[in-house]
């Protein structure tokens, strides 16, 4: 588990300007990762989200 709650995220690859707000690091052991985007909440894969500064 990388991510924690309330971490600032962003999709790899992706420079949209789309910050999301993780809700749940490791969604029920599978990798999955619950983040708040501004269009609505999505799961999206560990690997696929890096840490915002």
């Amino acid at each position: 588990m990388k991510f924690h709650t309330h971490d600032k995220v962003i999709r790899k690859g992706r420079f949209d300007g789309n910050i999301g707000v993780v809700i749940q690091p490791c969604y029920l052991k599978t990798g999955l990762v619950l983040v708040r985007f501004d269009r609505g909440v999505y799961t999206a894969n560990e690997q696929d989200l890096v840490l915002y500064h």
